[in-house]
């Protein structure tokens, strides 16, 4: 296996990147992205489904049989894009080697094997990124700078709404994306529908809508109390959280996956503080701000900049040569898995429930890796 320092590569070679999952998001985002990169390379891809496998492998790279296969093939970096349950066995012994990781979102679906890949990655020097899009948009990096500079003063409230039009992947409902977005493969039937792997609106979309109220804020959840609404499935379609932070302060975020279309769908956040407030639409690509310090700021960006979905790869293979820092880190995907973990938890026992932090226990997981 190749090695590289933490201030990257110097030597004057593509980065060898390997592929854990071939499925829908790995073969429409990840890997048109690494072929358009003009410093990456496919080197390994593995999957349960050979087919799967070898379709991915057709830009260059070989197909292996697990995620050592991957890691024998000498590669530099690792993007795991399994099913949510499996996300902690792939990524945990790419990162004991000291090889970077993005793992797609939710890191994991327990908050104890997200905290324990954050402490691997650190004794490693290995970096961990986590598949949250919308951070690495122009308007969110905007909110987050006015917000950390103190333009609206001291955080006492949050709020996000997220609704959008997945309702059919809760359903097992997948030949639709080949069709309505020319996809190459579609998810597994049972990657969204089925609660064991993952599935439903709080892991599969309400974890956008955490994720960014924590990286604006850099506020540090206490504790969650939730309520969901199944509608007839077997994983929730809607849910509602409350929030308290270490600060004091407050927060909600309320989720659905039952809008009609795409085109329909709601995603907005508000931050209230001491001096001012600010109202984020990544849909439209709005930022508005009331500022006492600074006055009102009004600014739209242009679609490609709202939620760059192939922004994480790309920061992956950057960092990794040294040119960029992590955005999405880590510490933002264990922090994020803990808030929804507690929400589902909540939910079940009609109870408020404390969100785990670093020192938490991981669940036993002798999963598959690839």
């Amino acid at each position: 296996m190749r090695s590289h320092p933490r201030g990257g590569r110097t030597a004057m070679t593509r980065l060898r990147v390997g592929l854990v999952g071939a499925g829908w998001w790995a073969r429409q985002t990840h890997l048109p992205e690494l072929a358009g990169h003009p410093d990456a390379e496919v080197a390994a891809v593995c999957d349960p489904d050979g087919d799967r496998a070898a379709a991915a492998a057709q830009c260059g790279a070989v197909v292996v049989p697990d995620v050592d296969g991957v890691l024998a093939a000498g590669v530099d970096a690792v993007v795991v894009a399994t099913p949510h349950d499996e996300h902690a066995a792939a990524a945990e012994p790419c990162l004991a080697a000291g090889v970077d990781v993005l793992v797609e979102k939710p890191m994991t679906l327990d908050p104890g094997q997200a905290w324990r890949l954050v402490r691997i990655a650190a004794e490693t020097g290995a970096r961990l990124h986590t598949g949250f899009t919308y951070v690495h948009g122009g308007p969110a990096r905007r909110l987050r700078d006015l917000v950390r500079d103190g333009a609206v003063g001291d955080v006492t409230l949050l709020h996000a709404t997220f609704a959008t039009a997945v309702h059919r992947l809760y359903r097992g409902q997948v030949g639709w994306q080949q069709v309505e977005e020319s996809a190459a493969v579609s998810s597994l039937p049972d990657t969204y529908a089925a609660p064991a792997r993952g599935g439903g609106q709080l892991w599969a979309q309400s974890v956008h809508a955490v994720s960014l109220l924590l990286w604006v804020t850099g506020l540090v959840p206490r504790q969650v109390h939730a309520a969901m609404d199944a509608a007839g499935l077997a994983v929730d379609l809607s849910n509602a959280l409350t929030m308290t932070f270490t600060s004091g302060a407050v927060g909600t975020a309320a989720s659905s996956g039952a809008v009609g279309a795409h085109d329909r769908r709601i995603e907005e956040y508000r931050v209230v503080g001491l001096d001012g407030h600010a109202l984020l639409d990544t849909v439209a690509g709005r930022l508005q701000v009331v500022s006492a310090r600074d006055g009102d700021a009004d600014a739209t960006w242009p679609e490609k900049e709202r939620n760059p979905v192939g922004a994480p790869v790309r920061c992956l293979v950057d960092a990794a040569l040294g040119r960029a820092e992590v955005v999405a880190d880590g510490t933002l995907g264990a922090w994020t898995t803990a808030v929804a973990w507690a929400a589902a938890e909540a939910a079940r026992t009609g109870r408020p429930v404390d969100v785990p932090g670093p020192g938490a226990a991981a669940e036993p997981d002798d999963r598959a890796d690839c």
